[in-house]
């Protein structure tokens, strides 16, 4: 019987100390608070998924079919989005991260970052062979683009991408 008198206290007294070790972890951090999270990584793009062309500029060898963009290879083409297009604009001397999912083969794009006077400011050769190959790159632009924006090019390789992605890095 006096075991389980000395048993139950301590039970109460471990209780009591880990209810107050809780509530003073919790109020070390008076901005705590259960809530879903935030998204940090805003996507700068609209329509990254090609369910439409409308944000997107594109020569007569691309299309946007069934959710992707498709290149024909027929001659020398590009598809672009300028920054009255995107949801935010690129500035100079921030980090980006650009991704998408290669769903063809094979094939080579030129990626760039283009300002109001249509002068180029990066280029990253994308060439790849395989398939279904999520890709991601980052890069850092040295200008804010204006009215600017971006371009992609590509020439004799046909290709399907999807879900495309530009982000500042975190």
């Amino acid at each position: 019987m006096l075991n389980i008198l000395v048993m139950r206290k301590f039970l109460i007294v471990a209780m009591l100390l880990l209810t107050v070790t809780v509530t003073g972890q919790i109020g070390r951090y008076p901005f705590y608070s259960m809530r879903a999270p935030v998204d940090t990584d805003p996507e700068m793009l609209s329509d990254g998924d090609f369910g439409s062309a409308d944000p997107w500029g594109l020569s007569a060898q691309f299309s946007i079919t069934g959710g992707q963009l498709i290149y024909d290879a027929t001659a020398n083409g590009y598809f672009l989005q300028t920054d009255a297009n995107m949801q935010s604009s690129v500035i100079g001397g921030e980090t980006y991260i650009l991704k998408f999912d290669g769903i063809s083969t094979d094939y080579k794009i030129d990626f760039y970052v283009f300002d109001s006077s249509g002068l180029e400011y990066y280029n990253l050769h994308v060439s790849y062979e395989g398939i279904g190959t999520a890709l991601e790159f980052e890069f850092t632009t040295p200008v804010n683009i204006g009215s600017g924006g971006i371009r992609f090019s590509a020439s004799n390789w046909a290709f399907v991408i999807d879900n495309i992605s530009l982000t500042v890095k975190p």
